[in-house]
């Protein structure tokens, strides 16, 4: 009978865990999806600067200095996001997004 308890509580643990929200920044999906909104922020920006406007460059360049530079926190706060009641709201409200 313990066995059998053990297991169920095996399985439960392990339905959670599947079913556990993840993120992986370095797999296929995020990358893909990454690349879309920095097209569309080029598009966007040649529409507006124009197409042969070296900002456009220049802005493309800071905006990729910027994921570089903030990578490391990124990946920290999307792993603390979840672990405690609230802290998604907390995550989201102090993004720095904002402030670049």
């Amino acid at each position: 009978m313990k066995a059998s308890r053990a297991l169920a509580e095996i399985v439960k643990k392990n339905a959670q865990r599947s079913k556990a929200d993840f993120l992986n920044l370095d797999g296929p999906k995020f990358q893909f999806v990454l690349a879309w909104i920095q097209d569309l922020l080029a598009t966007a920006a040649h529409q507006v600067l124009g197409k042969t406007d070296p900002r456009v460059d220049a802005i493309m360049k800071r905006f990729n200095d910027f994921l570089d530079a903030e990578g490391a926190d990124l990946r920290r706060r999307t792993a603390e996001i979840g672990r405690d009641p609230g802290s998604e709201r907390s995550e989201a409200s102090g993004s720095t997004a904002a402030t670049l």
